[in-house]
């Protein structure tokens, strides 16, 4: 379904991959239109695709004649890297603040922690990004501010990224924990003498990371493929960066089969979302069994 609409969707755009300044001689753009088969019927090149995408073949790029396969084995490992590390820094910070927040309602911790992030959410990528290359880059000096330089490259970006879900989690974490503290259960545990820490780390903790885990789906499935703008402003070799240079070619093969891999990464993080389920909640275990 994604690939029929990502095609017709390519197909009704204005403009085409030879649409530029400097148009290639007519000859030329002949001999790579029937390369690409760009002449044929629409329905012909639509069953000609599929039946690659079927066979795990993505096809070329109209643009750098290169095969999307390849350049996605290349750019990915780019994207998931930003990805893993702003979604590591957003689970730690997002959950860590959460708890905190919550085992500390309505004092001074509490109102601060959930300020710091309704202003983090508050802030898009594309303001917050130069803003970590103003203070890190250009006034402290103490990281790199754009391309991919060694591993210290993917800090700027990796926050950038990250900030915004580390905030949501955080706000999504406390209403959870604040929600399961009230529960009997939590009662029970502090009747019998349990320390606060305990109760809150050990039993309320676990149970009240559901809702998270709900949002770390397609939240992981969006950080792992390093998000456009992040890569955009950094100037990183990742998808985003190829999905976004490809939509302005409108090289319509790259940006379909972009739009495929990006759903197929979402529906496989919403499957392991369900299967994390069991493991937190020993509830959703044994209603399933």
């Amino acid at each position: 379904v994604v690939f029929s609409l990502g095609f017709l969707l390519m197909k009704k755009t204005p403009g085409g991959p030879f649409d530029a300044e400097k148009r290639p001689p007519p000859e030329v753009e002949k001999n790579l239109r029937k390369r690409y088969h760009l002449d044929d019927h629409w329905t012909k090149q639509y069953w000609r695709e599929l039946s690659g995408y079927l066979r795990f073949d993505l096809g070329k790029s109209l643009k750098r004649e290169q095969s999307i396969n390849e350049i996605i084995r290349k750019a990915f490992p780019v994207s998931a890297t930003i990805g893993l590390i702003a979604l590591l820094f957003a689970v730690a910070v997002g959950v860590s603040l959460g708890v905190l927040a919550a085992s500390r309602q309505n004092s001074w911790f509490d109102h601060g922690a959930m300020f710091i992030a309704i202003m983090a959410i508050s802030t898009p990528s594309f303001v917050l990004g130069p803003l970590l290359v103003l203070v890190a880059s250009m006034w402290l000096g103490w990281l790199p501010a754009a391309r991919l330089d060694g591993a210290s490259s993917y800090i700027l970006p990796a926050l950038a990224l990250g900030l915004i879900y580390a905030a949501s989690i955080a706000r999504l974490a406390r209403a959870s924990v604040l929600d399961v503290i009230r529960q009997d259960y939590i009662r029970t545990a502090r009747a019998k003498g349990l320390s606060e820490g305990k109760v809150i780390w050990k039993h309320a903790v676990r149970a009240g990371l559901q809702p998270v885990v709900t949002y770390l789906g397609p939240a992981t499935a969006s950080i792992m493929t390093g998000g456009f703008v992040v890569e955009t402003i950094f100037q990183l070799p990742g998808l985003g960066t190829y999905l976004v240079t490809a939509a302005k070619d409108s090289d319509a093969t790259m940006v379909t089969a972009l739009m495929v891999f990006y759903a197929s990464l979402l529906m496989m993080m919403n499957l392991l979302v369900d299967i994390a389920y069991g493991w937190i909640d020993p509830r959703v275990r044994d209603a399933r069994s």
